[in-house]
């Protein structure tokens, strides 16, 4: 298995990776399969300033803005995770593995701060 960085920016920040599989087919070893886990490309406002409403109760006057004043996004909402067609049938109950182990971590780090943390 390999991973490597996927849409790096000059700053060397990157919104997703390339996992490539790999198995040995005729005495080689060949890429079976590839699977691209990244953020969506929704754009998604920031605010770094709430501001409570004028009237109590009134949800309609809640202000959010940034101190900078301007308009602020970020790149994701979603974290997405396919594959590359074609693959080689072989590798489907591993990649299905693969994927629900990596999800289950994705969870835990959300959840918990780490991705190896452990229900019991």
């Amino acid at each position: 298995m390999e991973i490597s960085a996927i849409n790096e920016n000059q700053a060397g920040e990157t919104n997703g990776y390339l996992i490539s599989v790999f198995d040995f087919k005729d005495g080689e070893e060949q890429v079976v399969a590839e699977l691209i886990c990244q953020m969506d490309q929704t754009l998604i406002q920031t605010y770094d300033t709430i501001l409570p409403p004028s009237k109590p109760g009134d949800i309609e006057g809640i202000k959010k803005m940034n101190r900078s004043g301007k308009d602020e996004f970020i790149e994701g909402e979603f974290f997405v995770i396919s594959r590359k067609l074609p693959t080689d049938e072989t590798v489907g109950s591993v990649l299905k593995v693969m994927i629900k182990r990596m999800m289950s971590a994705i969870n835990a780090y959300y959840a918990f701060g780490s991705p190896f943390s452990e229900e019991f």
